[in-house]
Parts: structure tokens; C-alpha cells; sequence
């Protein structure tokens, strides 16, 4: 798990493919829904069945009461399609992700299933699922995506709030605006 200073804690993709390949059917279709919608453990715990059809998934933001429907991924549509398999649709539940008895589950649930991966995976250190949302984040700015394409993304009404996730120090920052400014003006 890395970190940067003022940082979130985030995993780097190796990591990240390392925990969800450690999973089973219905682990590997919460987390990579969890990371590929920057979705909080409650929001993947409230998703129902009707959330996700048509190949898109609606996202229901809690801390905003922000919705957003987003088109799903190949792979996110084949790993749901491997737990529908296995989920059934006997326990008549309306939830994606049910237990073994067909209830609901927690906030609490999804987290211990993620740190069971996690350590699954030799990650020890004290991750949750929101690390997922942090990683998405991260992994979207590394690769060049614009600042306020990821704002929306992950919900935040203030860019302050995405700018926490660029990872990028001082010197850093200054060491790239001196080569930018140098190109333009040499």
C-alpha cells in the first residue's frame, strides 16, 4: 500500500489485481464495482439487482445524494454475470450482494470481506474498501486524466477535496512546472 504526504493510503494496480484475484464471485464483482465507480462500502452494500442491467450501473452517492449512471466495463459485466450464476435468484432478495442467507449485507460485512482479501493477498497493513475509491483516484491521475473529470467522478462538489489524491510533492510539482515553463519560453 503506498501513501504520499497529506496522501490517502491507496494501492498500486499490482496490488489491487493481486486483491481481487483472491476473491471469490461475489468479492470479485463487489470490489471491482467498488473500484471502478469510486463506490464507499455502503453504496456497493445498497446496490440492488435493478441498479445494474443494460450494461450500465446506477450510483447512489450517500454523502451528497448524488446519483450517477455509468456505463459497465467488460470485465465488471463478466465478473457480475459469474455471481448472478452463483447468487440465484431464490432468496428473492432485491440486493446485488446477499450472504449465504440471502440477507442484505453490512457495511461492516463488505468491510471484513475486503481485509479478508487483502490479507489473502500478504497486504496486512489496515486497508478498508475505501482504499478502493482512493486507488481509482490515484490510478486515473497518474495516467493523466483531468482533475475535474475525477471530481466528478468520485462526487466531490469541491476540488479540494479530488486535489487530495495527486500525490505530488513540492519539489515535485515545482520540477514540472520549471520544465513546462522552460520548454515554452527557451
Amino acid at each position: 500500500m503506498h501513501t504520499a504526504e497529506n496522501a490517502p493510503e491507496y494501492l498500486s494496480r499490482e496490488e489491487l489485481v493481486k486483491v481481487i484475484s483472491n476473491c471469490g464471485p461475489r468479492e470479485k464483482a463487489m470490489f471491482s464495482l467498488a473500484y471502478g465507480h469510486a463506490l464507499r462500502a455502503s453504496e456497493v452494500a445498497s446496490l440492488t439487482l435493478e441498479d445494474v442491467k443494460d450494461g450500465k450501473i446506477v450510483c447512489r452517492r450517500g454523502k451528497k445524494s448524488i446519483t450517477t449512471t455509468e456505463m459497465l466495463r467488460d470485465h465488471e459485466k463478466v465478473a457480475l454475470a459469474n455471481w448472478l450464476k452463483v447468487r440465484g435468484e431464490a432468496d428473492g432478495s432485491v440486493f446485488l450482494f446477499t450472504s449465504r442467507q440471502g440477507s442484505r449485507l453490512t457495511r461492516q460485512q463488505v468491510y471484513n470481506l475486503f481485509r479478508k482479501a487483502a490479507e489473502l493477498s500478504g497486504i496486512n497493513d489496515r486497508v478498508n474498501p475505501h482504499v478502493l475509491k482512493h486507488s481509482y483516484a490515484s490510478h486515473l491521475l497518474r495516467a493523466g486524466v483531468d482533475l475535474a473529470f475525477v471530481q466528478v467522478a468520485l462526487g466531490h462538489a469541491h476540488i479540494s477535496s479530488t486535489v487530495r489524491y495527486t500525490h505530488v510533492s513540492v519539489p515535485e510539482a515545482q520540477a514540472k512546472s520549471n520544465a513546462v515553463v522552460g520548454s515554452l519560453l527557451a
